[in-house]
């Protein structure tokens, strides 16, 4: 069931104005109940695609005022039916329903957290592809890629200019900045003590690109996106494998350790262009979603932050198509 259970707890004193302010809102099943210390609790059950809605009504009634909190729990099932959450219903029919936006930073904000599971996992993925590539076994490559931390940091990366959250910023930043490392230091050190073979499959693959797989980014970096939006993290798996940063990261890092610097250019340029295009795409997709602040200030700070950063990824990519056209020549 994509419905939430949402239940606010404030002081007495707030609760008329909240309860008049949900009361404009799609919220289904709006009890009032009292809680200990003057506190009241509000609980409502509330569609996917009106939960955005409701929150930002909470939080404007409760902005600057002491001693509250929301939470939004799962739901399996709410008896009686309102009739918009029948199944046909329009609403529940053609509307996209996406998760809230604190929803998608909690998602986000996990992914991007340098810790000793995120550490662990950037240097077993990087064996793990480092071994498919060298052994030529495409099995073990898409291991190695579903298990790579990667995508998260570039997808919280993309969150935070379009929040304009300067702490996601500089989080996803360090996370993005820590798993690359890794993966082209342990990378650069089998390529220069073990040997990497020059008619492997999987390495040959990945020394080159062309637009069939600048297509491929931008698709895969689209499903990225509307995967996470959507809170369909079942799927991301598959998206991992398709956008696909590991891969690349290691065969430059091995062909640069192995000294063949110009197929080490071509594994690089690939990989910069699905970087460039997962944020293109993520961009446009939290754009499209209307993924932006609560205050109008830092909503306008936000745009400002957005379409620079979208400008900068797409004159990267614009140059990235250059340097491909180039090499091909």
């Amino acid at each position: 069931m994509s419905d939430r259970l949402i239940e606010i707890t404030a002081l007495e004193s707030s609760c008329e104005r909240l309860q008049e302010a949900l009361s404009r809102q799609r919220l289904h099943h709006l009890r009032m109940s009292s809680a200990e210390g003057g506190r009241r609790t509000l609980r409502g059950v509330v569609s996917r695609v009106d939960r955005q809605a409701v929150l930002d009504a909470a939080q404007n009634v409760l902005e600057g005022e002491d001693d509250w909190e929301i939470l939004i729990l799962p739901l399996e099932a709410a008896l009686p039916r309102e009739e918009s959450a029948r199944p046909g219903s329009k609403a529940s029919s053609w509307t996209f329903a996406a998760d809230t936006r604190e929803e998608l930073y909690e998602d986000v904000a996990s992914g991007s957290r340098i810790d000793a599971l995120f550490l662990a996992l950037c240097v077993l993925s990087t064996i793990v592809v480092a071994v498919g590539l060298v052994t030529d076994s495409v099995a073990v490559v898409i291991g190695g890629m579903v298990i790579a931390p990667l995508l998260g940091p570039n997808l919280a990366l993309a969150m935070a200019i379009s929040l304009g959250d300067r702490d996601l910023l500089f989080d996803a930043l360090g996370a993005n900045a820590v798993g690359f490392s890794i993966a082209l230091v342990i990378s650069v050190g089998i390529g220069v003590v073990g040997h990497v073979p020059t008619d492997a499959v999987e390495i040959a693959t990945r020394t080159d690109i062309g637009f069939a797989g600048i297509v491929l980014a931008l698709a895969s970096g689209f499903a990225a996106a509307l995967s996470l939006a959507a809170g369909l993290s079942g799927t991301l798996v598959g998206v991992m494998v398709a956008v696909a940063l590991m891969p690349p990261a290691c065969t430059f890092g091995m062909l640069l350790g192995a000294g063949r610097f110009h197929e080490a250019l071509g594994a690089g340029l690939l990989l910069a262009v699905n970087v460039a295009c997962i944020h293109i795409a993520a961009h446009a997709v939290f754009f499209m979603q209307g993924l932006r602040p609560r205050g109008w200030r830092d909503v306008a700070s936000a745009h400002q932050s957005t379409a620079t950063a979208a400008i900068a990824w797409l004159v990267l990519l614009a140059l990235l198509v250059a340097a491909m056209l180039v090499r091909h020549a």
